[in-house]
């Protein structure tokens, strides 16, 4: 796949940009900023960095954010999410964010489709995917990265 205004490849390259993770969903919460605000305080003042973050559409008043932190702050990440009134989450461990990305991935419709459909000709199941003109970054399943890899790399012909 190639970009038709400079020839170059649509996507240059993955890489893993992060390994060991955790992903955490709030479900249902209330699509109220303050309430978010202060969901995410709790997390920040026990020293919790947050890596990749994606909301849902709010739908009826509520919204699902899911965001992923390192293995070794899941724990803590429970603790202060304990401590928030009303709130429910889930946790999924062993997680790897894989990053594909090219400069023609502005400019060319498909490179989602081939991303996906090469991630489900193996059945690999993504867990957060987030974008911007030149990326796309997604996170799975630890024991999926390899074989993701090779998927993903085969796609774009890399």
């Amino acid at each position: 796949m190639e970009d038709i205004i400079s020839g170059k490849k649509i996507v240059s390259s993955i890489y893993v940009e992060e390994e060991n993770n955790a992903i955490v969903t709030l479900i249902n919460m209330p699509h109220d900023p303050v309430y978010i605000a202060d969901v995410f305080d709790h997390i920040a003042k026990n020293s919790v960095n947050i890596a990749t973050i994606s909301q849902a559409y709010p739908q009826d008043g509520t919204v699902d954010i899911t965001f992923s932190v390192a293995s070794l702050d899941l724990e803590t990440v429970r603790a202060a999410l304990d401590e928030v009134e009303s709130l429910s989450y889930k946790c999924v461990s062993d997680i790897t964010k894989l990053t594909i990305e090219g400069d023609g991935m502005a400019r060319q419709y498909g490179v989602v489709s081939k991303l996906f459909s090469a991630l489900a000709a193996n059945r690999i199941k993504t867990y957060i995917v987030t974008d911007s003109e030149t990326r796309i970054s997604f996170c799975l399943k630890n024991q999926d990265a390899t074989k993701a890899i090779k998927a993903v790399t085969q796609a774009f012909g890399l």
